[in-house]
């Protein structure tokens, strides 16, 4: 179902919507719902955001590391020094 929307804005920013929409071959109703229906909800990032986000998709992506007991890793440790 559609329904009518009153929007304020500058007089110019109607003009430059008007003016897209034409070239478009579109209302702008058309336009506008376009618009907000393809817009990005998600909240905006900071950088650390981004780089914790980064990482953490890395790190999903990273094998798994079995730890080792500790006879284990002195075994390892004595044939690295004595060969």
């Amino acid at each position: 179902m559609k329904q009518k929307l009153t929007l304020t804005v500058e007089t110019d920013v109607v003009r430059r919507a008007k003016k897209m929409a034409r070239k478009k071959g579109i209302s702008v109703s058309q336009m506008f719902e376009d618009a907000i229906q393809t817009y990005d909800v998600s909240p905006i990032q900071t950088e650390s955001q981004k780089a914790a986000n980064r990482l953490l998709s890395l790190l999903e992506e990273v094998d798994t590391v079995q730890p080792l007991n500790d006879k284990e890793l002195l075994k390892r440790h004595l044939e690295r020094k004595y060969g």
